[in-house]
């Protein structure tokens, strides 16, 4: 089965994303994530991408075209109007330009989500206050 969804972040303010709810454990959605596909600014940065990898325990995949919003509103106008063929034409698009394998062993991945989680709490602390004194 395939599954698609989103994270949406503080920048669209949708609040924080945990990226435990699909971390594919059987935990959150109860399926299975063999991997997970990124898009968008952050997929730039290599570090984060890594870390995704390793809180998950699962490959992350960045795409060779990166900023797939417009890509996907061309692509919808694309098929309304039978430009494309179908769905399996677009799919065919899709192309890896890099996959991040996770590395952190049980313990260290254990250690970096419950230090992502107090990072979270921090920032979120501190834009409480920051909104309190406006």
């Amino acid at each position: 089965m395939r599954i698609k969804g989103t994270w949406r972040g503080r920048a669209g303010g949708y609040g924080i994303p945990e990226p435990r709810s699909c971390r594919g454990d059987g935990k959150g959605f109860g399926i299975s994530l063999e991997c997970l596909r990124v898009d968008g600014g952050m997929v730039t940065n290599d570090l984060l991408m890594q870390f995704q990898a390793d809180i998950l325990n699962r490959d992350v995949m960045r795409p060779v075209i990166q900023e797939t919003t417009a890509l996907g509103a061309a692509y919808a106008a694309g098929l309304a109007v039978k430009f494309f063929s179908g769905l399996e034409e677009l799919r065919a698009n899709w192309a890896v330009d890099h996959t991040w394998k996770p590395h952190a062993e049980e313990l260290e991945r254990e250690t970096l989500y419950r230090e992502w989680k107090k990072a979270v709490t921090r920032s979120s602390i501190g834009l409480m206050l920051e909104r309190k004194n406006r």
